[in-house]
């Protein structure tokens, strides 16, 4: 993190390095191993374990290096807090994006659901 500063109307902008050896996994032409999404759902776990939630686990929010894929990041973080207070925002695309079951705004965020989407990302991008 390089800076943070607050800004009108509650919100904060976080300034960060630009990852520019990765892309996206939406972007990824190549499938991805299911160790990568081994890694992912632990660290998924841990995240949760510690009683975070992130909420927005989608292919366009996880980068992998453009080459040799054995590493990731997940990002827009803009979502994510503690377990039991972090909630879905007012509005929620239902129209393009497959959410998990129930998912309506201002909803708190489940770990459940950011396990759904991860594997509803693997059933579409994994090799093996």
């Amino acid at each position: 993190m390089r800076g943070m500063k607050n800004l009108p109307g509650g919100w904060i902008m976080i300034v960060v390095d630009a990852l520019l050896e990765f892309e996206t996994v939406y972007n990824q032409k190549e499938p991805l191993s299911s160790t990568l999404f081994a890694k992912m759902q632990e660290t998924l776990a841990d995240f949760h374990n510690h009683g975070f939630v992130h909420g927005d686990i989608r292919d366009v929010n996880i980068m992998v290096p453009k080459e040799n894929n054995d590493e990731f990041r997940f990002i827009n973080l803009d979502w994510s807090g503690l377990l039991g207070l972090a909630q879905y925002p007012a509005r929620i695309n239902t129209l393009t994006i497959k959410w998990p079951p129930n998912i309506i705004s201002r909803r708190f965020i489940a770990p459940s659901d950011d396990l759904f989407m991860l594997n509803a990302i693997r059933t579409l991008k994994c090799r093996d």
